[in-house]
């Protein structure tokens, strides 16, 4: 190798290890910051509120002590891609979690304060239990806020009652069309048509969840706003092929970023809750993809 050559090459090498350490250095922060697609406009930090609430479980984890994670919910969790994504994403940081979940299709909170419900979050007696409700009920009539945080107030005392040394987080909905009959002129004749339109109740619904979780200091995901909120969740969710083509579900790929997200906010408020001889790493594997993802339609 010609010596005038050498130095420069010794250089180069000793810049590339640079890099790579600091590299190495970053990584397990990156791997915590997952982003939506380039599409998405108005987002928000994906943090939990209120997770002060959640020590008693970070301090279990922190030393080393059996924790069992639980989530309950809608169609969206008994889909099963939305909890499984979530369970693979606390497993990177935490491998020895226990976790369940249970959805029922069409579900509202309020079925879930029922008694063979009750008994079954007890049976799995979860240290943090994740509640995944509003999309069933921002399809209903005009959310009556008090009978909603009653029946909040219900669910989380009847699990207590069972479970006395549960953490509750809820969560959010994302966001969801309605179907909406129209009229519309075609060649001078007039006929009737269906339309896709947002919903306009979710806003309502997840604002009474986040509300009910302040007054009551309890944990909350608030996916909607982080999802860009009234002015774009729905929007950046079909217009990212998210959706499934009801426009109220989502795709594989929707449920499993959702529950990436979900994951990877739990484990921020872990690292943020300082607590000493704490360590955390997580690695994500890749997204599976799903046929039929939804195309917005000029006009739509």
């Amino acid at each position: 190798m010609n010596a005038r050559i050498k130095p420069y090459i010794q250089r180069l090498m000793l810049v590339l290890l640079f890099l790579c350490c600091q590299a190495g250095s970053g990584a397990d922060a990156q791997s915590l910051s997952t982003p939506f697609p380039s599409g998405f406009r108005n987002t928000r930090p994906n943090e939990l509120q209120g997770s002060a609430s959640l020590h008693p479980v970070f301090e279990k984890l922190k030393r080393g002590l059996p924790v069992r994670v639980m989530q309950i919910g809608d169609s969206h969790v008994k889909g099963k891609y939305l909890p499984q994504a979530l369970e693979s994403t606390l497993r990177a940081t935490f491998p020895g979690i226990r976790f369940s979940f249970y959805g029922i299709n069409g579900a509202w909170a309020r079925r879930f304060y029922e008694h063979d419900m009750i008994s079954r979050v007890a049976a799995e007696n979860p240290d943090l239990l994740v509640i995944s409700f509003g999309t069933n009920e921002a399809h209903g009539s005009a959310l009556d806020r008090q009978a909603h945080a009653k029946t909040m107030d219900l669910l989380t005392q009847r699990i207590r009652e069972r479970c006395p040394d549960v953490c509750f987080l809820f969560t959010t909905p994302p966001g969801s069309y309605l179907s909406q009959r129209v009229y519309r002129t075609t060649r001078g004749r007039r006929r009737r048509t269906t339309v896709k339109v947002v919903n306009p109740n979710t806003p309502d619904v997840a604002n009474s969840i986040v509300r009910y979780c302040q007054e009551r200091q309890m944990a909350v995901w608030d996916l909607y706003t982080i999802a860009g909120g009234e002015q774009s969740a729905c929007t950046n969710w079909r217009d990212a092929g998210l959706m499934n083509t009801d426009l109220v579900h989502f795709l594989t790929t929707g449920y499993t970023l959702q529950g990436t997200l979900l994951g990877e906010a739990i484990c921020k408020a872990y690292e943020e809750a300082a607590l000493p001889g704490t360590q955390t790493r997580m690695m994500h594997g890749s997204t599976p993809l799903e046929q039929k993802p939804y195309k917005s339609v000029a006009g739509f």
